[in-house]
């Protein structure tokens, strides 16, 4: 409905499709109406109904009040004027009661006046901003106070006898305009014109307490109450949003924040160069008496490409279109390179603070800052790229903080930004109105009528700047007003100005109509990539979706997967038996998931800054074998999935994973799916299966409630000196690596990935489980104590050091624990047993050290080893994985008729030794080793060795770690065999007397 086109797809983006700032507040004005809740941000930074349908809440009551999200404010005690208004009040204009907007309005069927003047007086009682009052102080300083409900606000006028009707409506409402005080800064005039015609609503304020954002929710709450009433109903709006009081209570703490003051050398920048004068009169007048306006009109068709087809190009809002042909039109005038434009926002940057909301508030937020904007090869004859002109202008805005509501907020609310005063200001001012056809839908009891609303500024009043260029959608229409001062420009050279500015507005549209596309650094903030670093990139723009940095267990599997690009490190592969499977149904649901989540259509290029980029779309890599009649299926199936693993990924191109679906039988399939680990861990894993498994089940998922992006742009806020001060502290014991396969001699004629698996019956599991509660420690603590002591048993060194992994969710990121990715990472564990220490003491001493870690987790391992040295290089050799979420946990659950069975989850690491373990009823430790490094033979001793640690340490929490056996009976024996000589030697020389 507010877009005006026909329909909108889950993953059509918002700005691409016509949207712009002032759009986004009438949608979430109505989809509150609606029970629907999220923020302008929300809209603005996700730009599809997909992404932002994952962080949206429902009302139960959508007309109910919602809980008051900042404190309560006293509506009778007065309060300071916003930016806006402190400027205005610095103009001291000789009639400051006559500076209005307005508007005159149509009935399109008969109203009853009496009903007009109920659904008038139950807005102004419902919108604060309409009753205010404005008063000077005593020490020179404006306050706002709002009055009671209740005072008259609409006066009838009889035009019926009128021969002239638009003289008479003109004059009728150009002395309402006048009749405003700052005391009652709003009116609203019936004018009877008789049975014979339509009458007219003039609605008129004073600036002061509306803008163009307002003037829309007046109108949609005055149809809204018209209508109740006329069904018989009471008055019944939806509840207010913030208080415009509380918005400048806001705004005035803001000012005295340091994150204000961080803006202020931007600013300074802006306004510091001179700004040398535009072609004219500068001495001449500049009053509204003096203004004159040249209206031009860009056309249904061409405006229809300009809202829809534009944007695509280099994924610009409207605005930024315009603009860039006001900044060539203005700098070719004089032949100048940049040009300072006043522009005017709506000012409502709620998203900026937490617990406001202005979407429906009345009042005048606007917000007014220079930029300064520099087209670039700015003579036509010079030739240049329309598209460069508008990513250079794209950029130069978007660098704007905050939307520009700092300057103002600065320069008139705070001691330091006084100086912005002393600056240069523009000569131009630029304000894009938005879609005013919006305002009235087509069963409306409103429409604008055709007469004037009279003069709405005081002759004598000065205007702000020069020229002042105005652009809005009407009837499908661009219209753009070129407002001037006839006493210092003619008409000609305005209306020259105008011309070449369509001209450039036309070469914009037909450039980007011809197929080219780019993309921009602000596209991708969380990239941090220049221009020329973007064009370099060998991606395809129409593909692009988004483009950030790794996390730091992905920068570290993307290492090792370059340095060994035919090796099948990180290359993880699930295999499943099913039954009662429905093919369609199941590849539905994969296609579901790829579409659902981003990080499943994630590729990855490399370069000087690795990245990762998301497809816009990618097919399900799926396909079919019927395998039903093959006598040699079990070797067949191994064989496949084999060749799969063998088979790699070009990891720049998604998606990262493949599917193989064998008919095994009727009604029985086997499932291979093969994905690089650089896409999911173990958590994630289990969630994405559960889910396809549901899907299938016909069970419709809710919708994912965060992005993998979430979480680097988290990382990116997260303090790195805190973590490196920890991690030196941590790592300045450990005298030199703990490498296992340094002590075990290399395997001769081993190679391959292998694996041993091991299992601690259910008895045994709950002894265990029972002493690590009694200790008040994790099982995760016990089994890392118990690889910690046997790691120093065999290398004996004093402090020993090997890998564990964290989940790496963090608990401040909201819905982390929903998001689909590779959140893991790998940290050291610094383990120093001394024989002295009691088991007990000992285990919560290592417990200590995984909790203070815990807070520094997201560090990258190739950094923490950095931070150790030269020691660092290689910490360890092996690494513990304890894992809370596994695969088959996920599988044995109802699935409606299909029955699923884990066949071999196969997860590989570029470590010698990975330790998996998952504790349930049971205890199983899997040993994946490299066969190059360790043989069947020693892995199996060492596992013994393991399970004697453990059962030692749970046998004894008061014993001293010192007496902690690790070998077994057998092989005691052994050594004291070894410890006796049987044979005698008698003919020997002893050594003494060689």
């Amino acid at each position: 409905q507010v877009l005006r086109v026909d329909r909108v797809g889950r993953h059509d983006n918002f700005f691409e499709l016509g949207g712009d700032s002032i759009l986004t507040l009438q949608i979430i004005a109505r989809a509150r109406k609606r029970g629907l809740r999220f923020t302008p941000r929300e809209l603005m930074e996700r730009q599809t109904v997909a992404a932002v349908a994952a962080v949206t809440s429902q009302d139960a009551n959508p007309m109910a009040g919602a809980p008051p999200v900042v404190a309560p404010s006293d509506a009778a005690a007065p309060f300071a004027p916003i930016p806006v208004q402190t400027w205005f009040f610095e103009q001291a204009f000789e009639d400051i009661h006559h500076w209005n907007q307005s508007l005159l309005l149509s009935a399109t069927e008969v109203v009853e006046p009496a009903r007009v003047q109920q659904a008038v007086e139950a807005l102004v009682a419902h919108h604060e901003a309409l009753r205010l009052s404005f008063e000077l102080g005593a020490d020179g300083r404006w306050s706002l106070t709002s009055q009671s409900s209740g005072q008259p606000v609409f006066e009838q006028i009889d035009l019926s006898s009128a021969r002239d009707v638009g003289a008479a409506i003109t004059d009728a409402a150009d002395r309402a305009q006048r009749s405003l005080s700052l005391g009652r800064p709003f009116k609203a005039v019936w004018m009877d014109l008789g049975k014979g015609g339509a009458s007219r609503l003039l609605l008129t304020a004073h600036h002061l307490v509306v803008d163009g954002v307002s003037w829309r929710v007046i109108l949609e709450d005055l149809q809204t109450v018209y209508q109740q009433l006329r069904e018989g109903r009471s008055p019944d709006l939806p509840p207010a949003t913030t208080p415009f009081r509380d918005w400048s209570a806001v705004l005035a703490r803001y000012a005295d924040s340091a994150e204000s003051r961080a803006e202020l050398p931007f600013w300074q920048s802006v306004v510091g160069p001179a700004e040398p004068p535009l072609p004219g009169v500068a001495e001449g007048n500049n009053t509204v008496a003096d203004a004159r306006t040249v209206a031009t009109s860009l056309g249904e068709a061409r405006t229809e490409q300009l809202l829809g087809d534009v944007p695509q190009a280099y994924g610009t809002r409207i605005d930024e279109v315009l603009l860039t042909a006001l900044a060539r039109t203005l700098c070719a005038w004089d032949g100048r390179e940049s040009v300072l434009v006043e522009l005017e926002g709506h000012g409502r940057e709620d998203h900026r603070f937490d617990g406001i909301d202005l979407s429906r508030t009345v009042g005048w937020f606007t917000s007014l800052y220079p930029v300064r904007l520099a087209p670039g090869d700015v003579q036509r004859e010079r030739g240049g790229s329309p598209g460069h002109r508008l990513k250079s202008i794209k950029e130069q805005l978007r660098q704007v903080p905050h939307k520009g509501v700092g300057y103002g907020v600065l320069r008139y609310l705070s001691t330091e930004g006084r100086m912005l005063s002393d600056g240069a200001y523009p000569q131009v001012t630029f304000n894009y109105l938005g879609q005013f056809d919006q305002s009235f839908d087509a069963d409306s009891v409103w429409q604008l009528a055709r007469e004037s609303a009279g003069q709405e500024r005081a002759p004598g009043s000065r205007r702000r700047t020069w020229l002042s260029v105005d652009a809005d959608v009407h009837c499908g229409e661009l219209r753009v007003r070129w407002t001037y001062s006839a006493a210092a420009h003619d008409e000609v050279t305005v209306q020259g100005l105008a011309r070449r500015f369509l001209d450039e507005l036309e070469d914009l549209i037909e450039y980007c109509l011809s197929g080219e596309r780019g993309v921009t650094p602000s596209d991708f903030p969380l990239a941090r990539l220049t221009q020329a670093q973007i064009d370099g990139l060998p991606l395809s723009w129409e593909r692009l979706a988004d483009l950030y940095p790794l996390s730091p267990m992905q920068a570290g599997m993307l290492f090792h997967s370059i340095l060994e690009p035919e090796g099948t490190a990180y290359v993880n592969q699930l295999r499943l038996d099913l039954e009662g499977l429905d093919a369609a149904r199941f590849k539905a649901a994969w296609q579901m998931a790829l579409d659902r989540h981003e990080v499943l259509r994630t590729g990855f290029v490399y370069g000087e800054t690795p990245l990762q980029w998301v497809a816009r779309s990618v097919d399900l890599p799926l396909v079919e074998y019927d395998w039903r009649d093959r006598a040699d299926l079990v070797a067949a199936l191994d064989a496949l999935a084999r060749a799969e693993r063998e088979r790699g990924f070009d990891l720049a191109e998604p998606p990262l994973m493949r599917l193989v679906l064998v008919q095994c039988a009727a009604g029985r399939h086997h499932l291979v799916w093969t994905r690089h680990h650089l896409l999911l861990d173990g958590w994630s894993t289990a969630r994405l299966m559960a889910e396809i498994l549901a899907c299938h089940a016909m069970q419709i998922p809710a919708p994912p409630r965060g992005r993998y992006r979430d979480y680097i742009a988290w990382l990116q806020g997260a303090d790195g000196v805190a973590a490196e001060n920890y991690w030196r502290a941590l790592l300045a014991d450990v005298e030199e690596p703990t490498r296992l396969a340094a002590v075990l001699k290399p395997s001769a004629d081993g190679h391959g990935h292998r694996e041993h698996i091991q299992v601690f019956d259910a008895a045994e599991t709950a002894r265990l489980a029972d002493f690590a509660r009694a200790e008040r420690v994790t099982v995760n603590t016990l089994v890392q104590a118990g690889w910690a002591l046997l790691l120093q048993r065999y290398t004996g060194q004093a402090s020993v050091c090997f890998g564990a992994t964290t989940s790496g969710r963090p608990s401040d990121l909201p819905d982390a624990g929903e998001v689909l990715g590779l959140f893991i990472n790998t940290l050291p564990v610094v383990a120093r047993p001394r024989p002295e220490q009691r088991v007990g003491d000992w285990l919560r001493e290592l417990q200590a050290q995984n909790i203070a870690s815990r807070e520094h987790e997201h560090a990258p391992l190739f950094e923490i080893q950095r931070w150790a040295g030269d020691k660092g290089l290689g910490l360890f050799d092996s690494i513990l994985v304890f894992e809370n979420y596994p695969v088959d946990e996920a599988l044995s659950q109802e699935w409606g008729a299909m029955r699923v069975s884990l066949n071999e989850n196969r997860e590989e690491t570029n470590y010698p030794m990975t330790l998996t373990v998952h504790h349930g009823e049971t205890l199983t430790v899997g040993y994946a080793f490299q066969g190059s490094v360790f043989s069947a033979r020693q892995i199996e001793r060492l596992a013994g060795h393991y399970m004697a640690v453990l059962r030692a340490l749970a046998q004894a929490p008061q014993g001293t770690l010192g007496a902690v056996e690790v070998l077994s009976e057998a092989e005691r024996q052994e050594l004291n065999r070894w410890g006796v000589n049987e044979q005698r030697y008698v003919e020997v020389e002893p050594v003494h007397r060689l």
